[in-house]
């Protein structure tokens, strides 16, 4: 990078492409590293569901709610190194404050004086790239859904009820069996909306 900086005129832009496009940026052993930063999980929540338009001070409220201790609050690093992150940015009191941004943008939130949710249906067929052969299938939705949102691969085993996925099946076929599922029914809007809500829940979505 050294090389490149003088290279190219001492541009910094020059460097932060290479390091952003370099393969050790994108290790395995990378990924889900860290814990998201209050900032991380509410912007990275909205843009991924798709809910772009929420206002920029209801997001750094937000954000703010759910930074903890007086050490964590947004805006006020508490030295020059910066916040500490890692576990200090979840505690008893702050990840369900996380859950709570996540089921609103999910179910629906209201801020100056309009109304903002995801759409699940658009939300799953986007993750599912408009193929109704995934998307109404109750087990392939899912781990579609956990491709895009979640930094690990969910365990494929269904007939364990101890196992993630089947805890996601169960939260979005809301009592209906496999084979009924389908997004053209009446209420899966509202099924594939519970099974996101659980899924955000994870602890592996709160890993960046």
């Amino acid at each position: 990078m050294a090389v490149t900086f003088a290279q190219n005129n001492f541009s910094i832009q020059a460097v932060l492409q290479q390091l952003l496009t370099s393969q050790f940026f994108f290790d395995p052993s990378v990924l889900g590293d860290e814990i998201k930063s209050p900032v991380e999980f509410v912007v990275s929540a909205s843009r991924q569901l798709e809910v772009t338009t929420l206002p920029p001070d209801y997001l750094y409220q937000q954000s703010f709610s759910i930074t903890g201790s007086n050490e964590t609050q947004l805006d006020q690093p508490p030295n020059v190194a910066g916040f500490p992150g890692y576990e200090s940015w979840i505690n008893a009191a702050t990840l369900p404050q996380r859950n709570q941004f996540s089921d609103g943008i999910i179910s629906g939130v209201s801020t100056n004086g309009t109304s903002y949710s995801v759409d699940t249906i658009a939300f799953a067929q986007l993750v599912c790239n408009n193929d109704a052969t995934v998307y109404n299938d109750a087990t392939q939705l899912i781990l579609a859904c956990a491709a895009f949102l979640l930094p690990f691969p969910l365990d494929t085993d269904t007939t364990d009820p101890s196992t993630k996925i089947s805890a996601l099946q169960t939260a979005l076929l809301s009592g209906a069996s496999v084979s009924d599922w389908s997004t053209a029914y009446p209420g899966a809007a509202a099924s594939i909306g519970l099974m996101l809500q659980l899924m955000l829940k994870l602890a592996d979505y709160q890993l960046a």
